[in-house]
């Protein structure tokens, strides 16, 4: 008997009385199994829960859950949209109903009828509402749900129902004082644009003679004040940063060369001067000039410079605000220049803001005095012009 032997055409032994694959490493053996072949290799399958989504690609899973998840959204979006229609309708019925009755009241009282019109109607309905009246309405309907579920309910359902009224009176608390401090930003920001509009016009000066009246004035403060002003809403608006840097620059520039220097106002004879008392020792060669009085003798010797004196409050006050206002800018400047976004930069653009606007208010001057201009010739130098106060 020939021993058992391979051949290409079955991978077969035919030497044996029935036909066996052959697991002899021969060139014509497969690399791996037949998928209608089993594994030789045991393997043991837990019992668990059958999940299909192994079978599935993932691709096509993922688009028919955006279509099932977008069905849903639309089905309820249609159905807030049919919820908000209902009640806007009830609401202007109701509103309607008001209008008319007191329309009705207010005719009757009077002796005649006459029609409102449309636009009447809505800008009676559109005028804002004082809060007290909101908190009012709020009492009322509080006592008058209270009293509602007093009379129709008992026991545990009595308790759960006013557990419900006392969360949403919470609820509509929270959205009238988020109502009331919103009111309050709009009104601080028309303000505060009031204010910068106001001190960024020319000063009106009252000219007394024949020639009398007021007439408008461009002095050597009003371009400082009206940058600072333009800043100052710069300052709450995004930029970018370089713009942002060119502010900052722009504002200690401002507040350095022309509200920095310590302010003195002397009063000679009515005269009011401003004076920069950081002059250089060598009084020689320094571009000082002697102010006298009448009786010869030299009061002071200032640099006579024309910058701008507080009008009000003190300026111990103004030239404190100047520093702090000049340090926080060169702090924005470095941060910046250190790669730090304008973004995290908003709290010291907040500070910015209300500094400069404190400032504005101590050094703004919008007072109505006569005023006349008047040429003095100091001793030994230029003529010095400056203002003096008609009595």
């Amino acid at each position: 008997m020939r021993p058992a032997q391979v051949t290409r055409s079955t991978q077969t032994v035919k030497t044996r009385p029935w036909g066996t694959q052959t697991r002899h490493q021969a060139s014509t053996q497969t690399t791996h199994f037949h998928p209608l072949v089993f594994s030789p290799d045991a393997t043991l399958i837990s019992p668990k829960e059958y999940s299909p989504e192994i079978h599935y690609d993932l691709h096509m899973v993922v688009m028919l859950q955006k279509a099932v998840r977008g069905w849903l959204a639309r089905r309820r979006l249609h159905s807030l949209r049919k919820e908000k229609a209902l009640l806007s309708r009830a609401s202007n019925n109701e509103v309607g109903t008001t209008l008319k009755s007191s329309h009705s009241t207010t005719s009757s009282s009077a002796g005649e009828s006459p029609q409102p019109g449309i636009g009447q109607q809505h800008k009676q309905w559109r005028e804002s509402i004082p809060m007290t009246e909101l908190y009012h309405r709020l009492e009322n309907w509080r006592k008058k749900q209270v009293s509602q579920i007093n009379t129709t309910m008992s026991g545990k359902a009595r308790r759960r129902a006013l557990v419900a009224l006392l969360d949403k009176e919470t609820e509509l608390l929270r959205s009238l004082e988020a109502h009331r401090a919103l009111r309050s930003a709009r009104r601080r920001n028309a303000a505060i644009a009031r204010f910068l509009h106001e001190v960024s016009r020319a000063q009106v000066w009252e000219v007394s003679g024949e020639a009398g009246g007021e007439v408008e004035v461009e002095t050597p403060e009003t371009q400082p004040v009206r940058n600072l002003a333009s800043l100052a809403t710069a300052l709450q608006q995004d930029a970018s940063t370089q713009s942002r840097l060119q502010q900052l620059n722009a504002l200690a520039t401002t507040v350095g060369s022309h509200f920095k220097p310590y302010l003195v106002m002397i009063c000679q004879r009515e005269f009011y001067f401003t004076i920069d008392l950081e002059f250089s020792g060598d009084r020689e060669n320094s571009k000082t000039s002697a102010l006298y009085s009448g009786s010869g003798k030299p009061v002071v010797e200032p640099t006579v410079v024309e910058h701008f004196h507080p009008t009000r409050g003190n300026v111990a006050r103004s030239v404190k605000t100047a520093q702090e206002l000049i340090s926080l800018a060169r702090r924005g400047t470095h941060l910046l220049a250190r790669g730090t976004t304008d973004a995290r930069l908003r709290g010291l653009r907040k500070r910015l803001h209300t500094l400069v606007i404190s400032f504005l208010h101590q050094v703004q001057g919008r007072e109505s005095t006569v005023v006349a201009p008047r040429t003095i010739r100091a001793a030994g130098g230029k003529p010095v012009l400056a203002y003096g106060r008609h009595s």
